[in-house]
Parts: structure tokens; C-alpha cells; sequence
């Protein structure tokens, strides 16, 4: 292998490495969203189902005629 093979190969390294980075940094920060998105999910089933619970508890002490 001569000196010009070895400089692509280490440019085609080089990429490749930068290219992993890229996408562990995008990785990271999909993981991060998806983070904050489960917590305000949980936030929102929380808030929905105490409210659904107070409207059983109303139906249950006011029944229809």
C-alpha cells in the first residue's frame, strides 16, 4: 500500500468517525426530546385522569332520573 492509499484510507476513516459522531449527537438529542415529551405526556394522563376520576365520583352522587 503506497502513501496516497493510506491518506484516502485515513480521509475515509476520518469521515467515518465524523459521521458516527453526528449521528450519536443526533441520537442523544432524539433521546433527550423523547425525555421531555414522556414527562409531559405523564403530566397530561395525570391531569386527565384526576379529572376523569372527579367527573366519576360527580356521576356516582348525582345520578341521572
Amino acid at each position: 500500500m503506497n502513501d496516497h492509499d493510506r491518506q484516502k484510507m485515513k480521509e475515509m476513516v476520518k469521515k467515518a468517525v465524523d459521521m458516527n459522531r453526528a449521528l450519536l449527537d443526533e441520537l442523544d438529542s432524539l433521546l433527550n426530546e423523547n425525555k421531555l415529551l414522556e414527562d409531559e405526556n405523564k403530566r397530561w394522563r395525570d391531569y386527565f385522569e384526576s379529572g376523569s376520576n372527579i367527573y366519576k365520583k360527580n356521576q356516582a352522587n348525582h345520578p341521572r332520573s
